[in-house]
């Protein structure tokens, strides 16, 4: 073989040598674990049932058994619990699936959320992600101003009920502190003037004095049980 031959040989071989084949498929990449409910922060109304969705999604390394995954929901205070099963329908690996929590049930707090499938090839538990949610009772609030026309520099009695969703009926919300806010004529911004409390069936009294024309309002700031609400403006001359 000839000097020439023999380079272009070698060459020929270390080129070959320098060539990477394509990769083979592999597994698919192993997708994010969560748990996602929505609304994060919901309202329980009476005659209505509070609607959640779920979207789950579990790193697991085998199929689920009957391709679902178990969600169960609990509140940490009180009884609430109710648990569904979630579904792939469109085969991206996120589990998805609708509850109805009657006002009966859906206590009012933080809940959590818990999930688990079974290997449909190992039998097993799979722990799924955790997750958590916020369930809150609606908030009702009246106000009456005595006499029924302010007017600046004279004594106003404001009174009323705070009342909040208890077990599917609105019931009084005593031992709350209520902002007894002021705006002036011309302005858009609310300041508080004084608080006043409500009594146990919820209702409350006030006597103020306002120093100049605008309007007065009862503030409720909420809870982590219960929605913030605010009375329609009263007007003082």
């Amino acid at each position: 073989m000839s000097r020439r031959s023999l380079v272009v040989l070698v060459a020929a071989s270390v080129g070959a040598g320098l060539f990477v084949a394509p990769a083979q498929a592999g597994p698919s990449e192993r997708r994010a674990t969560f748990v996602a409910v929505t609304p994060k922060n919901a309202v329980v109304t009476t005659g209505k049932s509070t609607v959640l969705n779920l979207r789950v999604s579990i790193d697991a390394a085998e199929p689920f058994y009957e391709g679902k995954i178990l969600a169960e929901l609990t509140a940490l205070n009180g009884n609430g619990y109710e648990f569904l099963y979630l579904t792939d329908p469109d085969g991206d690996g996120v589990y998805t699936g609708r509850v109805q929590l009657t006002p009966l049930f859906a206590v009012p707090g933080n809940w959590t959320v818990k999930t688990e499938a079974i290997g449909d090839e190992t039998g097993s538990a799979i722990q799924g992600p955790t997750g958590r949610f916020t369930i809150r009772s609606k908030t009702k609030i009246t106000a009456k101003a005595t006499p029924k026309k302010p007017r600046k520099g004279a004594a106003v009695t404001l009174s009323g009920r705070l009342r909040t969703l208890k077990y599917g009926s609105y019931d009084g919300f005593g031992g709350r502190t209520l902002q007894i806010r002021f705006r002036k004529k011309g302005s858009t911004k609310w300041t508080t003037l004084t608080t006043v409390k409500t009594k146990r069936n919820g209702t409350y009294t006030k006597t103020i004095r306002p120093k100049s024309p605008g309007s007065l309002q009862l503030h409720w700031k909420g809870s982590t049980t219960t929605t913030p609400v605010t009375t329609s403006p009263i007007p003082v001359k």
